[in-house]
């Protein structure tokens, strides 16, 4: 806040209330049962009001901090209320608890692990004694061969299965953010055509696989599956055992990929070009479109 007494705020302030109270407004969206009811019309309608009223009247520096946190937080609850998913006829969860006949293009990097295979899979229709073209993933395990790919379109003969909170965690939640709102457990699956994917993503995907195979080739395990968590982010694929040795001494963090691994990443590349004599205009903007290569051949986590 600057001295003098003025009436305008500094940036720093700005920043800070703004943002906590956005956060604030999900969180008691989030855990306020009384709140979720709230018709996410009338949120953004507060939301537009009070910043009419913050941009057009003269207040002092007190209230306009207290306006600014009302906006954010009345912003927060609106955001968090349009998140909440209306089930209906064309949404892939309306038909969880049923057997159904799926028909959906692989969306996902295929993981393989004790025999078993895991992939979402993005639904187009769904058969039930009638098509209904529906919109959503599902969340699919299946054998281990034969093997699929991203980009795949199958066709999935399951009981669709709803997710569910487990030993306190919110798995339902979860796997809502990435839009995976059913759980097929070893459907009947036919293939009935390849190569449905986005072009870049599936040389991605190539591309990953062709790097496990190589790490696969030169270490034996356990030290091949640490080394894919460590380059490639399969932190999933890790032996149980080993997963629970990492957890138990605290260094689970250096199995997923985070910011962490992308600021050595970083500094690796940037060494390395600045030892071949490059300047340190070329040395970003080279690294920053290798260091966008990597996220997204890892997966584009949020942490990276």
């Amino acid at each position: 806040m600057r001295k003098g007494g003025g009436n305008k705020l500094s940036k720093t302030i700005i920043f800070f209330v703004s943002t906590l109270s956005f956060i604030l407004g999900i969180v008691l969206m989030s855990f306020v049962s009384c709140l979720q009811s709230v018709n996410q019309f009338y949120c953004f309608g507060i939301f537009l009001l009070l910043l009419v009223i913050f941009i057009l009247a003269q207040l002092n520096k007190k209230i306009k901090i207290a306006m600014l946190m009302a906006i954010f937080l009345f912003l927060g609850l609106w955001r968090y209320s349009i998140s909440v998913k209306n089930v209906e006829v064309d949404d892939i969860a309306y038909y969880n608890s049923q057997k159904v006949e799926i028909q959906g293009v692989i969306s996902s990097d295929v993981l393989s692990k004790d025999n078993k295979q895991r992939f979402e899979l993005k639904a187009r229709s769904i058969d039930f004694g009638k098509k209904q073209n529906v919109k959503g993933s599902v969340l699919v395990y299946s054998m281990a061969y034969p093997r699929y790919k991203y980009g795949d379109e199958l066709i999935l003969y399951c009981e669709l299965k709803a997710p569910e909170p487990f030993e306190g965690f919110a798995y339902d939640r979860y796997l809502a953010r990435h839009n995976i709102y059913g759980i097929c457990y070893y459907p009947g699956i036919k293939k009935v055509a390849d190569k449905k994917g986005g072009y870049f993503l599936s040389l991605s995907y190539v591309l990953k696989n062709k790097v496990r195979e190589i790490i696969d080739r030169g270490l034996g395990e356990p030290e091949s599956s640490l080394a894919r968590a460590i380059i490639l982010g399969d932190g999933k694929l890790i032996d149980d055992d080993l997963r629970e040795s990492f957890s138990r001494s605290g260094i689970s963090h250096i199995v997923a990929i985070s910011g962490l691994h992308i600021g050595i990443i970083a500094g690796m590349i940037g060494f390395f070009l600045f030892k071949m004599g490059l300047s340190r205009e070329k040395i970003f903007y080279l690294t920053t479109i290798l260091l966008a290569l990597f996220i997204v051949l890892v997966g584009m986590p949020a942490s990276a």
